[in-house]
C-alpha cells in the first residue's frame, strides 16, 4: 500500500472532524464576546484582517481551541461508523472496530478477560487527554473576559 493512499484514507477520517458544527458554534459564540473597540485599536495600529486574526484573535482563543480539542478528541476516538465506511483496510481499523471485532459471533468462544483488558487500554488515551486538558477544557467553554 503506498503512502499516498494511508495519506488520502487518514485525511477522509479527520476531515469531517475539522469541519464540525460544534466547533462552528464555539467559534461564534467566543467572537462574538469581541469587543468592537478591540477591533478598531487594531485598525487604528494598522493591523489589516489576517495579521488581527494572527496576532490578537488566534491568543485569545487558546482556551477555546483546547477546549474544541478535547470534544473532537473524545469524539473522533469513539467512531465506528464513519472509520468503517472510509478504510480500506484491516491494518487501519480503530481500537472501537478492534474490539468488536473480538467479540465472537455464534459457535465461536468469546475471550471477555481480553476484550475487557483491551476495552481499558482503549480508555487510556481519551482519559490522558482529559486528565491534562481539563483546566483549558473548562475555561474555554465558561470563560468570557476578553
Amino acid at each position: 500500500m503506498s503512502d499516498l493512499h494511508l495519506i488520502n484514507t487518514f485525511g477522509g477520517l479527520t476531515l469531517p472532524l475539522i469541519a464540525s458544527a460544534t466547533a462552528t458554534l464555539l467559534f461564534r459564540q467566543f467572537f462574538m464576546t469581541i469587543p468592537d473597540e478591540l477591533v478598531e485599536a487594531a485598525k487604528i495600529d494598522g493591523a489589516g484582517p489576517l495579521r488581527f486574526f494572527r496576532h490578537i484573535l488566534l491568543p485569545l482563543s487558546r482556551t477555546n481551541i483546547a477546549a474544541l480539542f478535547v470534544i473532537l478528541f473524545l469524539y473522533g476516538w469513539n467512531q465506528y461508523l464513519w472509520p468503517l465506511l472510509i478504510t480500506t483496510s484491516s491494518g487501519m481499523d480503530t481500537i472501537v472496530i478492534g474490539i468488536t471485532k473480538m467479540i465472537g459471533t455464534g459457535d465461536a468462544q468469546t475471550d471477555w478477560n481480553l476484550i475487557m483488558s483491551t476495552a481499558m487500554l482503549a480508555m487510556l488515551p481519551p482519559v490522558a487527554i482529559i486528565l491534562l486538558m481539563q483546566r483549558w477544557f473548562v475555561k474555554g467553554l465558561v470563560e468570557t473576559e476578553k
